[in-house]
């Protein structure tokens, strides 16, 4: 019996050393992350500095930008900066993408809805082309070149069906079909 009171005091012991152990481990992580927040701080001012200075009257504000690249030849710091600002750039667009993406999946008729918003954005254009050229509205069919409208008007098609497969016609559009 003194062996099992013994083997759960035991396990409690782990138990609470356990924990302890995890609220020791979480204060530290949260330590760190606070210190690293501080850090990612204080490199972000250093950089905003550097890219772009302030006018100051003090001398300790003007040394600050040039600490971030004291290490580095003029050349390479500006590069860096570059890569930064791109790095930026990117990023957001990155972020727009993404949106859009969203946007794209959760929206079924967002295919349908881009294409009207382009049709109108052309629409919008062709109507103040006419505008410029003095025509009204109702006129548009006017823009269109010679062969846009032949093939808008375009020839109808007679349908075919029943015993008229086999007429004239038919026959000669089959057989055309065949040798083009």
């Amino acid at each position: 019996m003194s062996f099992w009171i013994m083997s759960i005091l035991f396990s409690l012991l782990l138990l609470f050393l356990n924990i302890i152990m995890k609220g020791k481990l979480k204060r530290k992580k949260k330590e760190k992350e606070a210190i690293d927040e501080k850090e990612k701080e204080e490199i972000a001012k250093k950089a905003m500095q550097a890219i772009l200075p302030e006018d100051s009257d003090s001398e300790e504000e003007e040394e600050e930008p040039v600490q971030v690249t004291e290490n580095l030849p003029e050349s390479k710091a500006q590069k860096l900066l570059e890569l930064k600002m791109r790095m930026n750039q990117a990023r957001k667009l990155n972020n727009k993408a993404v949106i859009e993406e969203k946007e794209r999946q959760s929206d079924p008729q967002f295919e349908k809805k881009r294409k009207r918003k382009e049709w109108e954005e052309e629409f919008q254009e062709e109507i103040q082309h006419l505008k410029e050229k003095g025509l009204a509205e109702d006129k548009l069919y006017l823009l269109d070149p010679a062969n846009v409208a032949a093939k808008k008007k375009g020839k109808k098609k007679k349908v075919v069906f029943g015993w008229d497969v086999f007429n004239e016609d038919a026959l000669y559009k089959a057989y055309y079909k065949r040798t083009e």
